[in-house]
C-alpha cells in the first residue's frame, strides 16, 4: 500500500485519537504523574486493552451493515426502545459534561496566553466560535490543522521524552495494580477516559459511514468490496488507538519525571502554565508559545469533535427512533444539541472554573456508563454482524473481560468508598 493511500486510510481513526487525545491524556495523564509518580501508569494500558474491543465494535458495525451503531440500539429486545432511551440520555450527559471539561482546559491554555480575558469568558469565546465553525461547515479546513497541530504536540512530547528517559523503575507500574492514597477520583477519570469515553465508539460509526464513500472509490475489485472496506476500517481504528495509548503513557511518565519532582500539580486557571514547564524544562523557554499553540488547536479540536459527534448522535438517534428522515429535522435536531451544549457548559465554567475537577468529574461520569455501552455493543455486533465480518475470538473473551474490568473499577473506586 503506497503512502497515498495509507493518507486516505486515516480518516475516522484519526478522528477518533484527535477526540481521545485532549483532557485524558493533555490534563489527566499528567496531572496523575505529577500527583502519583508511576503508580497510575498500569491504568493506562489496562484501560486501552481492555477497552479497545468496545471501540473496534463501532466501525465494524458500520463496515458490516451500512448501518451507525444507534440504529442496532433500537432492535435490541426487551421494552420498546429502552436500549435507545438510556443512550439518548446517557448522550446528553456524557456530552454535555465533557464538552464542559474540555471546554475548561482549551480556555485555560488561551488564558496562558492572554490572561488579560478571564478563563470563563474565553470558554465562552471559543465555544462560540466552534459551534459557529460547526453551522458553516467547516469540516476539512479544521481536519486539516488540527492533524498538522497533533503531529507537531506528540513530535514535542516524543523529544522532551526522550530527552528527560525515564528511568527503567517504571516498568512494573505497567502491570502491577497500585491504588495510591486519595488517587480514586483521577484514577476513575482515567480509566474513564483513557483512551476515551466509549460514547466515542457512536461517533465512530457514524464517522466511518462518511468515510465508506471515499474507501469504495479507493478500491477497485468490487468483489470483495466489504471485506475490503473492513480491513480499511480496523486498520485506521488499530493506528488510532495505538497513537492514543503511546502518548497517554508518554504524557503520564513525563508529569512523574518532570512534574513530580518540583512538586508541581497542574490545578485551576494555571493548569496551562504548569503543564507547559515539562517542556521548557528541557527544551527552553522558546517552546512555551509552541505548546500553548499546539495545546489549544489540539483540546480545540477534541471540543469540536466531540460537539460534533455528540450533536450527530443525538439527531440520528432522534431520526431513527421516530422514522422521521430530513435532512431540514436533522440540522434542526443538530443545532438543538448544540443549544444545549453551549448554554449548560459555558454557564458550568462561569460557576465553577476548575479544569482539572471538571475534567475528572466528566471523566468519571464516562466510567459508570461505560459497561452499559460496551454490552450494547457486544450484542449489537455478535446479534447484527454477518459471520464472515465478527470480530476474532480472542477479541470477543477480550471484550467480557473488559465489561468486568470496568464493573469492578466502578465498585471500587466509586461505589465502595462511598459505603465504606
Amino acid at each position: 500500500m503506497n503512502k497515498m493511500r495509507i493518507t486516505k486510510t486515516l480518516g475516522p481513526g484519526i478522528m477518533m485519537a484527535m477526540t481521545c487525545i485532549g483532557a485524558s491524556h493533555i490534563i489527566l495523564a499528567p496531572t496523575a504523574g505529577a500527583k502519583f509518580g508511576y503508580s497510575l501508569l498500569w491504568a493506562v494500558l489496562f484501560a486501552h486493552i481492555f477497552k479497545y474491543p468496545a471501540f473496534e465494535f463501532g466501525p465494524r458495525y458500520a463496515i458490516a451493515t451500512g448501518q451507525p451503531l444507534l440504529y442496532g440500539y433500537l432492535k435490541i429486545p426487551g421494552p420498546k426502545s429502552w436500549a435507545f432511551h438510556i443512550l439518548l440520555f446517557l448522550t446528553i450527559i456524557a456530552g454535555v459534561s465533557a464538552v464542559t471539561g474540555i471546554l475548561s482546559i482549551c480556555a485555560a491554555i488561551a488564558y496562558a496566553g492572554f490572561q488579560g480575558i478571564s478563563l470563563p469568558l474565553w470558554a465562552l469565546i471559543i465555544c462560540t466560535v466552534t459551534i459557529t465553525l460547526l453551522v458553516i461547515g467547516k469540516y476539512k479546513m479544521m481536519e486539516n490543522v488540527n492533524k498538522i497541530m497533533l503531529t507537531i504536540l506528540i513530535f514535542g512530547t516524543l523529544i522532551t521524552f526522550f530527552a528527560v528517559t525515564p528511568d527503567v523503575s517504571f516498568v512494573p507500574h505497567l502491570i502491577i495494580p497500585e491504588v495510591p492514597l486519595g488517587s480514586t477520583l483521577i484514577l476513575a477519570a482515567l480509566i474513564g477516559w483513557m483512551p476515551g469515553d466509549l460514547a466515542i465508539s457512536v461517533m465512530h460509526s457514524l464517522w466511518t459511514l462518511e468515510k465508506r464513500k471515499d474507501w469504495k472509490k479507493d478500491i477497485k475489485s468490487k468483489k470483495d468490496l466489504k471485506k475490503e472496506m473492513m480491513k480499511k476500517a480496523m486498520l485506521d481504528t488499530r493506528i488510532g488507538y495505538i497513537i492514543a495509548l503511546v502518548t497517554g503513557l508518554i504524557f503520564l511518565l513525563l508529569g512523574a519525571t518532570v512534574l513530580m519532582p518540583k512538586g508541581l500539580v497542574p490545578e485551576g486557571a494555571e493548569v496551562a502554565i504548569t503543564l507547559s514547564s515539562m517542556y521548557t524544562e528541557i527544551l527552553g523557554s522558546w517552546i512555551y508559545p509552541v505548546f500553548l499553540m499546539t495545546a489549544f488547536f489540539v483540546m480545540f479540536s477534541t471540543a469540536y469533535n466531540a460537539m460534533d459527534g455528540s450533536a450527530r448522535a443525538f439527531g440520528s438517534g432522534i431520526m431513527l427512533f421516530t422514522h422521521k428522515y430530513s435532512n431540514e429535522r436533522e440540522k434542526r435536531l443538530y443545532l438543538a444539541f448544540l443549544g444545549l451544549i453551549y448554554v449548560f457548559s459555558v454557564l458550568l465554567i462561569f460557576l465553577l472554573p476548575k479544569p482539572v475537577f471538571l475534567v475528572s468529574v466528566a471523566a468519571s461520569v464516562g466510567l459508570i456508563s461505560s459497561p452499559f455501552v460496551y454490552i450494547l455493543n457486544l450484542y449489537c455486533v455478535k446479534k447484527h454482524v454477518s459471520s464472515d465480518m465478527q470480530p476474532h475470538k480472542l477479541t470477543i473473551l477480550l471484550s467480557f473481560l473488559g465489561i468486568g474490568f470496568l464493573f469492578l473499577c466502578i465498585f471500587y473506586l466509586l461505589i465502595l468508598p462511598l459505603i465504606a
